[in-house]
């Protein structure tokens, strides 16, 4: 039984008790993932939690390829953060660990925005960004 495990892509986790847990390498990107995505739109793993039915502990479980997240609220999760479901399985960024520097500002960006509370500042910060893409388009043309 432990080698057709092995075929399978799991992996025993080091254990004091007598019973082997496996974890499974697709189960860690997933949570992975879901930890990328909720740092990534500042949203707390309470709010996750309490969306789908189950602990902050079991959130954390997830995040660490622990326990698997059903396929029903791996569906709640994604309509939650936005993401197809497919994104929970995308591994290229593994491959390239390093964010291009545009891909850095635009988080910077994005977490800036959602700081700020009043709508009238995120107004403003949506024009300046458009007034200043149409200036470049300009020189871009000339």
């Amino acid at each position: 039984m432990l080698r057709s495990k092995r075929r399978a892509g799991l992996q025993p986790e080091p254990d004091s008790t007598s019973k082997a847990k496996y974890v499974n390498s697709t189960d860690i990107n997933v949570g992975e993932r879901l930890r990328q995505r909720c740092l990534q739109l500042r949203i707390s793993k309470t709010k996750i939690a309490r969306s789908i039915g189950v602990s902050v502990a079991q959130i954390l479980k997830y995040e660490r390829g622990e326990n698997r997240i059903s396929a029903s609220r791996l569906h709640k999760v994604a309509e939650l953060l936005d993401v197809p479901i497919e994104w929970f399985f995308d591994r290229s960024d593994r491959t390239a660990p390093q964010q291009s520097e545009s891909t850095k500002l635009s988080d910077q960006l994005l977490m800036a925005f959602h700081r700020l509370e009043d709508p009238s500042d995120q107004n403003m910060v949506v024009s300046l960004a458009e007034r200043l893409s149409r200036r470049r388009g300009d020189h871009a043309s000339n």
